[in-house]
């Protein structure tokens, strides 16, 4: 369970990075429990003040390079930070870009709009 301040926004910008949205549960307007799932990963939210220091979520994939390059909205605003260019996409803050750690594997970080770090990696 997440906490975050608006249940509709945060399950309206995980669907637009390719999240699944599972569904809105509650009474009212806010609603009161948002879920998302990514392949077998499903993570769920509640309304509350974030805490970002809480935690950093991390999803195993064995396809990292193509869910990196498969949207532009991860490579651009990536490559426009190394260059120092302007970014036209400020949804997605990429935190680390894609590299091979000297522990083995294959992995980057974004950071949703609530400022928690979602990392992805690929073991071997």
């Amino acid at each position: 369970m997440i906490r975050v301040p608006d249940i509709a926004q945060t399950l309206d910008w995980y669907t637009s990075i390719g999240f699944t949205e599972i569904g809105r549960f509650g009474s009212g307007l806010v609603g009161r429990l948002g879920m998302v799932s990514f392949g077998n990963a499903e993570l769920m939210f509640m309304p509350s003040k974030p805490n970002p220091q809480d935690m950093r979520l991390w999803s195993y994939t064995t396809t990292i390079d193509r869910l990196y390059n498969s949207s532009a909205r991860l490579v651009q605003p990536a490559q426009a930070a190394r260059t120092g260019a302007v970014r036209d996409n400020t949804r997605i803050e990429i935190i680390e870009d894609i590299y091979d750690p000297a522990y083995g594997g294959r992995e980057f970080g974004i950071r949703d709009l609530n400022g928690y770090p979602l990392c992805f990696y690929r073991n071997g």
